[in-house]
């Protein structure tokens, strides 16, 4: 049901992404955020407990209906002009 909403809502902007990483869980999709992989999209429900010092959240708000989601980045991510424009572009 994720992976359904985040496609119906977010599909033009998932069309522009040079590649893209599924993962089973909140807490893998954060993992991959601490490691420097990229930024990922998930519930905003689910990241709370794995927010740190070196992830962080931005609420996307209701754009993508009535579950909320939160595009999560490695702190300091938003030097990267790519990174910044990603989030720019998904939470605007």
């Amino acid at each position: 049901m994720t992976r359904k909403l985040i496609e119906k809502n977010l599909r033009k902007d998932i069309d522009r992404a040079s590649s893209l990483i599924e993962v089973p869980t909140c807490e893998t999709a954060a993992t991959f955020v601490e490691m420097g992989v990229g930024p990922a999209i998930v519930h905003t429900l689910c990241i709370e407990r794995h927010l740190s010092r070196h992830v962080q959240a931005l609420d996307l708000g209701p754009r993508v209906g009535a579950l909320q989601f939160s595009a999560i980045y490695r702190k300091g991510a938003l030097k990267n002009p790519l990174v910044k424009a990603l989030l720019d572009q998904v939470s605007g």
